[in-house]
């Protein structure tokens, strides 16, 4: 979850429990925290989240990687800009949710590029000699661009909360001496590279083309697609079949039409306040109990963050219920008051 530096964690969640590279440019210093240093000390004295550690904590470690002075020079360019960008939205946002806005703006901007490189080098295991490093400046220029845009937004949905992930860790790319980097690792670096349509496939960025009912779906094609049905039809072992409609037998959900679940055969999904079986609630409901001690699971509309709730079933994890609201306990780029 390398994504928790810029949005919502749990400190006390083991994923969040990340390592802290601290030194692509003078030190990488390495700490367990959900927070990535680029360099101590950078950026403001204000000390780490609550309970998410920081250096001098009894189980800090270091970790030396030497880059190419090039390399580590742009890399801290990059994490200062970007880092003044992040702290900008945490003095527009952390009040907002009673939170006070974080001051160290180079870590918080550097945190992406040290968990790659800690990645890369396995926390400093092998050998940086071997690597080759490049930076795409037009991904640069895309990963600020996204960042800025969402500095006076204050919702945090995926979509605001992670919106410069993927446009910034496809800033650096490691590989192998003598070897071409891979292109992606995930859809949403296609994405952030070549726009809405893209997936990645084999290491690659391919179109994405919408393909007729019979034909061939799932892995790219001769033509280096990505074939992918349509909104009626569904990929079934390569091939696009009809989606089923109401009352027709099936065998899992994906087969049945968007407003069906499937068990057994093609069921209406539940409504709102209706009791309900996993997976079976109507689009952008979730079916728990959302109090404790509730006998039934229902169907009900999860409530976003800043939204008002009674209990922490109400929120959308990990968020909890506090003062009547819908809270996280912490927001990667604020602090606690």
């Amino acid at each position: 979850m390398v994504t928790s530096i810029f949005g919502i964690f749990d400190p006390g969640r083991p994923w969040a429990r990340l390592v802290r590279a601290v030194r692509p440019l003078a030190a990488l210093v390495a700490a367990v925290t959900p927070v990535v240093a680029l360099a101590p000390g950078c950026g403001g004295d204000a000390p780490p989240p609550h309970g998410a550690g920081g250096a001098g904590d009894p189980g800090d470690f270091t970790v030396d990687i030497e880059l190419p002075p090039d390399i580590e020079a742009r890399l801290l360019e990059i994490a200062t800009e970007l880092g003044a960008v992040i702290c900008e939205r945490a003095r527009n946002c952390c009040d907002h949710y009673g939170f006070e806005p974080r001051t160290d703006c180079l870590q918080l901007g550097g945190g992406i590029f040290a968990l790659q490189l800690a990645s890369a080098t396995e926390l400093g295991a092998k050998d940086p000699s071997e690597l080759d490093f490049t930076i795409d400046d037009a991904m640069v220029e895309r990963c600020l661009e996204v960042a800025r845009s969402v500095t006076t937004k204050c919702a945090f949905t995926d979509e605001v909360t992670f919106a410069w992930f993927w446009p910034c860790s496809s800033v650096l790319s490691v590989a192998p001496r003598g070897e071409e980097p891979e292109e992606c690792n995930a859809d949403p670096m296609c994405e952030a590279k070549h726009g809405p349509g893209h997936g990645c496939a084999i290491d690659s960025c391919r179109p994405i083309v919408e393909v007729e009912r019979g034909a061939a779906c799932g892995p790219p094609n001769e033509d280096a697609v990505i074939p992918v049905c349509g909104a009626s039809d569904h990929c079934e072992i390569g091939t696009c079949e009809r989606r089923l409609s109401l009352g027709e037998p099936c065998v899992s959900t994906k087969e049945c039409v968007s407003e069906a679940y499937c068990d057994s055969v093609c069921l209406p999904r539940s409504p709102l306040g209706a009791p309900c079986l996993e997976a079976a609630c109507a689009e952008g409901l979730a079916c728990r109990c959302p109090t404790y001690g509730c006998d039934e699971p229902f169907c009900f509309e999860p409530r976003d963050v800043g939204e008002p709730c009674s209990v922490d079933g109400e929120c959308s994890f990990p968020v909890l219920c506090q003062d009547g609201i819908c809270k996280p306990s912490s927001i990667g780029f604020c602090e606690p008051p």
